[in-house]
Protein backbone atom coordinates (compact mmCIF):
# COMPACT_ATOMS: atom_id res chain seq x y z
CA UNK A 1 0.00 0.00 0.00
CA UNK A 2 1.62 3.93 -0.52
CA UNK A 3 1.80 6.06 1.72
CA UNK A 4 -0.40 8.47 0.34
CA UNK A 5 -3.53 6.04 0.60
CA UNK A 6 -2.17 4.54 4.02
CA UNK A 7 -2.23 7.85 5.61
CA UNK A 8 -5.01 9.79 3.47
CA UNK A 9 -6.98 6.00 5.14
CA UNK A 10 -6.13 6.98 8.05
CA UNK A 11 -7.59 10.22 7.95
CA UNK A 12 -10.70 9.28 6.82
CA UNK A 13 -11.37 6.65 9.46
CA UNK A 14 -10.69 9.52 12.11
CA UNK A 15 -13.04 12.06 10.51
CA UNK A 16 -15.77 8.94 10.42
CA UNK A 17 -14.72 8.27 14.27
CA UNK A 18 -15.71 11.61 14.77
CA UNK A 19 -18.70 12.51 12.59
CA UNK A 20 -20.23 9.23 14.49
CA UNK A 21 -19.39 11.27 17.72
CA UNK A 22 -20.77 14.05 16.80
CA UNK A 23 -23.87 12.92 15.60
CA UNK A 24 -24.61 10.85 18.34
CA UNK A 25 -24.34 13.98 20.86
CA UNK A 26 -26.63 15.92 18.42
CA UNK A 27 -29.30 12.80 18.52
CA UNK A 28 -29.20 13.08 22.05
CA UNK A 29 -29.78 15.98 22.11
CA UNK A 30 -32.70 16.28 19.45
CA UNK A 31 -34.29 13.50 21.32
CA UNK A 32 -33.43 14.68 24.89
CA UNK A 33 -32.01 11.26 26.14
CA UNK A 34 -29.36 10.60 28.91
CA UNK A 35 -27.10 8.35 27.33
CA UNK A 36 -25.79 9.28 23.60
CA UNK A 37 -26.48 6.87 20.65
CA UNK A 38 -24.31 5.09 18.23
CA UNK A 39 -25.02 4.20 15.21
CA UNK A 40 -23.48 0.58 14.87
CA UNK A 41 -21.35 1.15 11.69
CA UNK A 42 -18.86 -1.46 13.52
CA UNK A 43 -18.81 -4.27 10.91
CA UNK A 44 -17.52 -1.68 8.35
CA UNK A 45 -15.02 0.13 10.35
CA UNK A 46 -13.83 -3.17 11.60
CA UNK A 47 -13.07 -4.72 8.05
CA UNK A 48 -11.66 -1.63 6.73
CA UNK A 49 -9.26 -2.03 9.35
CA UNK A 50 -8.62 -5.20 9.06
CA UNK A 51 -7.99 -4.31 5.86
CA UNK A 52 -5.70 -1.92 6.49
CA UNK A 53 -3.76 -4.15 8.84
CA UNK A 54 -3.25 -7.19 5.76
CA UNK A 55 -1.86 -4.56 3.49
CA UNK A 56 0.56 -3.67 6.09
CA UNK A 57 1.81 -7.39 7.88
CA UNK A 58 0.28 -5.71 11.13
CA UNK A 59 0.14 -8.85 13.25
CA UNK A 60 1.84 -7.28 16.28
CA UNK A 61 -0.17 -8.26 19.44
CA UNK A 62 -2.02 -5.63 19.81
CA UNK A 63 -1.98 -4.05 16.05
CA UNK A 64 -0.12 -1.07 15.61
CA UNK A 65 -3.01 0.29 13.58
CA UNK A 66 -5.76 -0.79 16.45
CA UNK A 67 -3.46 1.08 19.16
CA UNK A 68 -2.55 4.32 17.24
CA UNK A 69 -6.19 4.50 16.49
CA UNK A 70 -7.79 3.54 20.24
CA UNK A 71 -4.94 3.85 22.97
CA UNK A 72 -3.31 7.19 20.77
CA UNK A 73 -6.85 8.61 19.69
CA UNK A 74 -5.29 8.77 16.18
CA UNK A 75 -2.11 10.73 17.77
CA UNK A 76 -4.01 13.51 19.48
CA UNK A 77 -3.72 11.69 22.84
CA UNK A 78 -1.22 14.10 24.82
CA UNK A 79 1.31 10.46 24.98
CA UNK A 80 1.27 10.23 21.85
CA UNK A 81 4.50 10.86 19.25
CA UNK A 82 3.03 9.29 16.40
CA UNK A 83 1.15 10.08 13.05
CA UNK A 84 -0.19 8.07 10.46
CA UNK A 85 2.99 9.19 8.63
CA UNK A 86 5.71 7.77 11.39
CA UNK A 87 2.37 4.67 11.57
CA UNK A 88 3.04 4.18 8.16
CA UNK A 89 6.91 4.46 8.18
CA UNK A 90 7.33 1.87 11.61
CA UNK A 91 4.78 -0.84 9.77
CA UNK A 92 7.05 -0.67 6.91
CA UNK A 93 10.32 -1.26 8.83
CA UNK A 94 8.85 -4.40 10.34
CA UNK A 95 7.59 -5.04 7.10
CA UNK A 96 10.97 -5.06 5.91
CA UNK A 97 12.55 -6.75 8.85
CA UNK A 98 10.50 -9.51 8.56
CA UNK A 99 10.88 -10.15 5.05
Amino acid sequence: MEKELFIESMLQLQKQYEYDAIYAQQLSVALMLDEEPYYNNHFIINQFIKILQVQMNDDAEPSLIEHFISEEDFGKSPHSTNTAEILYNNLILRKNENN
